[in-house]
């Protein structure tokens, strides 16, 4: 009685630890390998969050070279660096559970009013810039970490310098995926209707964008 009492205790205790470690929703890109390693989060939803990015960019921000990832990347940082939302009414149920999942990662994320960034106090951060291949962007990470200055429309602004680096560094790519990209999604609400989903940010995005002329206008 003892034996099968300790027998059901190992069954139940595996039976919830197996439930907490298993994803609430099936992942679609286990068979890539990890953009980089870091202990200090779960990276199998950093990997999926991360190629579900390149794929999503790779599908709607090629306008003229079906085939240049480049170019699709290019044209998405370049409203990105402005704080604008990527074309919400495209993003399927796939992408909304990994926002949700992200979301849940409280302590990835900083937030004043609406806005979400990435903590840069989080040891993320540490993970990404450690693994990041080229030593100019990387020497950049470094000098606005250790002056408490990191924001996201200063450095997009340098990675669009060298836009390739972002398809031959992944660590760089997970990176963008998620301070440039899924940072604004998680103040979306996507339970409105589309069309109701699409004007707002229609609107929100017209507002950005007036902001960031008036900016740079600012600025010179």
């Amino acid at each position: 009685m003892k034996k099968l009492s300790i027998f059901l205790i190992i069954i139940v205790t595996s039976t919830i630890w197996s439930c907490k470690k298993e994803p609430k929703f099936e992942y679609a890109y286990t068979y890539e390998e990890n953009p980089f390693n870091c202990s200090a989060v779960d990276m199998d939803l950093i990997k999926e969050a991360t190629f579900a990015y390149h794929d999503f960019i790779k599908k709607h921000y090629t306008f003229r070279q079906p085939n240049n990832l480049v170019e699709a990347h290019v044209n998405y940082l370049k409203v990105a660096q402005f704080n604008m939302f990527p074309v919400v009414e495209h993003v399927d149920d796939h992408m909304k559970n990994i926002i949700a999942a992200l979301k849940e990662k409280e302590d990835l994320w900083t937030k004043t009013g609406n806005l979400y960034s990435l903590n840069y106090s989080h040891e993320l951060i540490g993970c990404i810039t450690n693994n990041l291949k080229d030593e100019s962007i990387k020497a950049v990470f470094d000098e606005m970490l250790a002056s408490n200055t990191f924001r996201t429309e200063i450095i997009l602004p340098v990675i669009l310098r060298s836009p390739e680096q972002v398809l031959s560094d992944t660590t760089l790519l997970s990176y963008v995926a998620l301070d440039a990209f899924y940072a604004s999604l998680l103040e979306i609400d996507f339970t409105m209707p589309t069309d109701e989903l699409f004007n707002t940010v229609r609107d929100m995005n017209k507002t950005r964008g007036e902001k960031a002329k008036q900016e740079l206008l600012s600025n010179e």
